[in-house]
C-alpha cells in the first residue's frame, strides 16, 4: 500500500493560518528577512568594487575610527562590505548572500537559525567584528 505524500509548501490551504500563528508566537524560522535584501545587494556590489583595491588601499579605507551605527544602513553596508572582502582575502572564505543576510539580521538584534553547513562560523566572524568595533568606539571595556 502506497501512502500519499503529505501536503507541503504554499499550496496547502491549511498551512497559511498555522504560519500566521507561528509568526505571532515568534517561533524560530518565521521572520521574513527579505526587508534586508536590498542591503545585501548593495554589499555585494560594494564588495565587487573593493576587490580591485590593493591590500594597502583597503587598509587605508578601513583604518581610523570605524563607526558602525546599527541603525544607519549606509554605515552597516560599508562595514560589512569591507569585512566580507577582508574575510575573502585573509580567510579565503567569501560570504554568500545568505550569510550576509544573517549578519545584517544579527547586527539588527535578531536571532538567526542556520542549518548545518550554511556557514555559521563566518557569520559569527562578521557579527563579532561589528560588535567589537562598536564597543571599542563607545568606550566600554571589551570582555
Amino acid at each position: 500500500m502506497v501512502r500519499p505524500e503529505p501536503l507541503r509548501g504554499q499550496g496547502a490551504w491549511w498551512q497559511h493560518p498555522l504560519m500566521w500563528v507561528r509568526r505571532f508566537r515568534q517561533d524560530p524560522g518565521t521572520a521574513n528577512l527579505q526587508m534586508y535584501a536590498p542591503l545585501v545587494e548593495r554589499m555585494v556590489s560594494q564588495r565587487a568594487s573593493l576587490r580591485r583595491l590593493t591590500d594597502d588601499d583597503l587598509l587605508k579605507r578601513s583604518a581610523g575610527p570605524v563607526s558602525i551605527d546599527l541603525d544607519d544602513d549606509d554605515k552597516l553596508v560599508g562595514f560589512l562590505g569591507v569585512a566580507s572582502e577582508v574575510a575573502r582575502r585573509r580567510l579565503g572564505l567569501e560570504p554568500f548572500e545568505v550569510q550576509l543576510l544573517a549578519a545584517v539580521s544579527m547586527l539588527r538584534g535578531r536571532v538567526v537559525d542556520m542549518a548545518t553547513g550554511e556557514g555559521k562560523t563566518l557569520v559569527g566572524f562578521l557579527v563579532s567584528a561589528g560588535l567589537v568595533s562598536r564597543v571599542r568606539l563607545s568606550g566600554r571595556a571589551v570582555m
